[in-house]
């Protein structure tokens, strides 16, 4: 892995270190730190990464401290670099760093770098030793919106209320706004597949910014008086605009780019014992989009223009859902799976086909192999096409519906 040399790494590294050293003066810091290396193999398309040919482009690392100030104040940083193909380019950033106080059960104030609270899941999706899957269902859990659902700077309010002697409600509401300078989700999830749909082929990229102007949400989770069982909704409102310049064959252009979700929510359902965690969400999204300034090819011949400009006003209607489970035979094997459903356009999930859906059927083993390491082996029976970009696998016209994905990771932490 390595930095690149930025004002920006710079001062987030600086402001790491301060961090370390307040937290050792607050006293008795807390320290951890994972390192992982993935690999994906699949049959048919390239899925996430180049992953027909086999890829290793799939690692992350992290660190982590934290320490109790005050009975009612905690304080704490992340550094995270990560690569999952063209995602993340192995860049520490900072993941998270707050300072939580909790006035008491009922309400508490959360104010920095925050994870968000969107489905079970998303607060923890970055540490892999929680969880067995390698993959978490993408039917909720995209990678390609990850920039946006991971995390936000602003203030959250939280709290847990008692109802009864064996069951409680907890909430969570936010408000902030999302770093997202360097992704490239728009490009990947809407720009490259309509370009190639007009071109032939993806576009070269020549620059890109993005930002959010801001997010808002919330989450909220009830604990039954059934032992384990607890069942939640969440929801967040989040504008985006962003702006790039394209190389196309006949010239440049810049098209803009403004995103609106609102809402984008999770329902969720989970069980769990000492050995059975078994898990339903579902989860809808309505983003409404513009993009301005496309250079689309005419088709024409002369004298009419080779090319013109347009607008567009796509829409992303999203949906799907997954269940899971998975059981501790003992303290070092674990075997889980879980069954996606992805709709593109939930709109259309009847339509013939299946270039509009995707199934995903995934079965993991996981063996930790000392107290610090894990190896997770994992299989995904595919069929569909409805999240396979296009522009990711050119040439290929989609046309293999049943589909395989492999999947290895060796995971190191403490």
């Amino acid at each position: 892995m390595y930095l690149r040399s930025n004002r920006k790494l710079t001062a987030l590294l600086v402001l790491f270190t301060i961090m370390v050293a307040n937290l050792a003066m607050a006293g008795a810091p807390v320290v951890h730190g994972i390192i992982s290396q993935g690999y994906l193999k699949s049959t048919e398309y390239n899925y996430l990464i180049p992953s027909k040919e086999g890829s290793f482009a799939f690692n992350e690392a992290m660190i982590n401290v934290s320490a109790t100030v005050s009975d009612n104040l905690r304080v704490g940083a992340q550094m995270i670099a990560r690569n999952l193909g063209s995602d993340g380019n192995e860049d520490f950033v900072l993941d998270w760093a707050y300072g939580d106080y909790r006035f008491r059960d009922e309400f508490g104030l959360r104010v920095g770098k925050v994870k968000t609270p969107h489905g079970l899941y998303n607060q923890t999706r970055d540490v892999d030793m929680v969880r067995n899957s390698i993959l978490l269902p993408q039917a909720v859990y995209t990678e390609l919106m990850r920039d946006v659902m991971n995390g936000f700077e602003g203030i959250s309010a939280y709290g847990t209320i008692s109802i009864g002697e064996s069951s409680s409600l907890e909430y969570d509401a936010f408000i902030g706004t999302v770093d997202v300078e360097r992704t490239q989700f728009p490009v990947d999830l809407l720009l490259q597949p309509t370009f190639a749909s007009m071109w032939g082929t993806a576009l070269p990229m020549a620059g890109w910014r993005a930002e959010v102007e801001k997010i808002y949400g919330g989450a909220l989770r009830y604990n039954t008086p059934l032992d384990g069982f607890r069942v939640g909704a969440s929801a967040f409102d989040a504008k985006m605009y962003a702006t790039g310049s394209f190389v196309a064959p006949l010239g440049f252009f810049n098209p803009e780019f403004k995103m609106h979700a609102s809402p984008w929510y999770v329902l969720s359902a989970e069980y769990s014992t000492d050995r059975l965690v078994a898990s339903f969400e579902y989860t809808r999204a309505f983003v409404d989009m513009e993009l301005n300034g496309v250079l689309v090819p005419t088709g024409m011949p002369d004298p009419a223009p080779p090319a013109v400009v347009m607008d567009f006003a796509p829409e992303d209607r999203r949906g799907g859902y997954y269940g899971q489970a998975t059981w501790q035979f003992n303290d070092w094997f674990q075997l889980g799976s879980y069954y996606s459903m992805y709709y593109p356009d939930y709109d259309t999930r009847d339509a013939e086909g299946f270039s509009h859906m995707m199934r995903d059927l995934a079965l993991t083993v996981r063996f930790d192999i000392t107290d610090y390491w894990l190896i997770k082996l994992e299989g995904h029976a595919m069929n569909g096409t409805g999240d396979v970009r296009t522009h990711m696998n050119p040439g290929s016209a989609l046309a293999e519906e049943n589909w395989t994905l492999f999947g290895a990771k060796s995971t190191f932490y403490f």
